[in-house]
């Protein structure tokens, strides 16, 4: 989150909503706040939904064939390389890693 903290406000539209639902990049981000009242922007952070909004969301993804991008798949031995690439944000997309081949 905190390395994209300030994208998430200057790709925001005026009276946007900002919702966080992770930390993976840290826990502390600097905010301008000039940006987030000028901009009437909102804040949410967000865990889970319901049960319902769960079956819903499963509901779209199986009406639209919603796939998700995968950027790369790693035998489970290769776990450090999977970390490694994810931890300097080369990927886009999923990292998956296989347990068997």
């Amino acid at each position: 989150m905190a390395a994209v903290w300030p994208l998430d406000f200057a790709s925001a539209r005026k009276g946007g909503r900002v919702v966080l639902c992770g930390v993976t990049t840290g826990a502390k981000a600097e905010t301008g706040l000039r940006v987030l009242y000028w901009n009437q922007l909102t804040v949410l952070g967000s865990t889970l939904g319901s049960k319902q909004d769960f079956q819903q969301m499963l509901a779209a993804v199986n009406v639209n064939q919603l796939r998700p991008i995968i950027d790369e798949v790693f035998l489970l031995d290769r776990v450090r390389d999977a970390m490694a690439k994810m931890e300097e944000a080369r990927q886009f997309g999923k990292i998956v890693l296989k347990v068997a081949e």
